[in-house]
């Protein structure tokens, strides 16, 4: 192992290596290991199709909330599709356990949000995290 060259760093590998023997010792590390899993849960979303959150809005409520109509929307996304086809985790690390966000979903809640639309109630209307409703936009 690499000496460390500063005194913080060795500060910090002498904690760590307490801390993990201390853990192991007190039977600490299952109670962490415990919280993490409440905090790190994966929740199940069941994601929207955009012509079902349409029919449920109705026509009035579509062009109120999305501040066009349907037919607007899909030419509108006709137009942006080549461009919106990026944005696929690329790097293939985590994600996608609810499957992957289409893109006809992504400028749903990208035109929501830009509309006037809270990102939480955006996110519970399209099935996707709160970071996935940032992401979109």
């Amino acid at each position: 192992m690499a000496r460390p060259s500063n005194p913080h760093e060795f500060t910090t590998l002498v904690v760590a290596v307490l801390s993990e023997a201390a853990g192991e010792e007190f039977g600490l590390e299952e109670e962490e290991k415990e919280e993490r899993d409440k905090i790190c849960c994966h929740i199940k979303r069941i994601r929207k199709e955009i012509n079902d959150i349409f029919a449920e809005l109705g026509p009035h409520h579509t062009r109120r909330a999305y501040r066009m109509d349907s037919r607007s929307f899909w030419c509108l996304h006709r137009m942006l599709k080549p461009w919106l086809q990026g944005t696929r985790k690329e790097n293939g690390g985590g994600g996608a356990r609810n499957g992957l966000i289409d893109s006809s979903c992504r400028l749903s809640v990208a035109i929501r949000h830009f509309a006037g639309g809270r990102p939480d109630d955006i996110c519970l209307v399209h099935g996707m995290s709160h970071a996935e409703v940032f992401n979109s936009v």
